[in-house]
């Protein structure tokens, strides 16, 4: 990674192959395109449709 950030490969190594520079320029646009109205949690979820019974579940001993 080139020394620009934290972890494993920092340091002068390697030098970065096209790919990580593509994703990592891609990250970079992506964070700054979102703003903390896009950060606010989802709805909860609502109420499930209740099913009836199935018409097959009809209670076999009252007939």
């Amino acid at each position: 990674m080139n020394g620009s950030g934290p972890g494993p490969g920092t340091g002068d190594t390697a030098p970065e192959r096209p790919v990580e520079d593509q994703l990592r320029r891609a990250f970079a646009a992506r964070a700054d395109s979102i703003d903390i109205r896009d950060l606010r949690p989802a709805a909860p979820p609502g109420a499930q449709p209740r099913r009836g019974r199935l018409p097959g579940a009809k209670r076999p001993w009252l007939r």
